[in-house]
């Protein structure tokens, strides 16, 4: 299972990275903040960052970042999904829908992580 969760980390991580660095590279160069992608990329790239760096923690406020994470990669493959498939020819499909799977994968294996370190953060103690 470590393994799996390491990998995880590891697909959840790069997308928050590549969403930072395409949102910052865009306004970088001279797209306006005034769009509401940027800001939502910044959140969506940083919390995704957040989810794999504190998936195990028992911080209360690390644990909310990390299902803020998890739920904004489930809402972008949504989005993302029924544009694909509404606006493309099936011979696009697996273009999304094979990393889409990866990366669903990698949400589950982190929700799970996640709850067994207690899901708002606090570990189940023993007696």
């Amino acid at each position: 299972m470590d393994t799996m969760l390491t990998l995880s980390r590891a697909v959840v991580g790069v997308i928050g990275a590549g969403v930072l660095l395409m949102t910052i590279t865009s306004l970088a160069g001279g797209e306006p903040i005034t769009d509401p992608v940027f800001p939502g990329g910044l959140i969506l790239g940083a919390s995704c960052l957040g989810a794999a760096a504190w998936t195990g923690s028992t911080v209360a406020w690390q644990a909310l970042v990390v299902w803020l994470g998890l739920a904004a990669v489930l809402v972008t493959i949504a989005i993302v999904g029924a544009i694909t498939v509404g606006t493309t020819d099936p011979s696009v499909y697996p273009y999304f829908f094979v990393p889409a799977a990866f990366a669903l994968a990698a949400v589950g294996v982190l929700a799970r992580a996640r709850l067994v370190a207690g899901a708002l953060g606090a570990r189940l103690r023993e007696g």
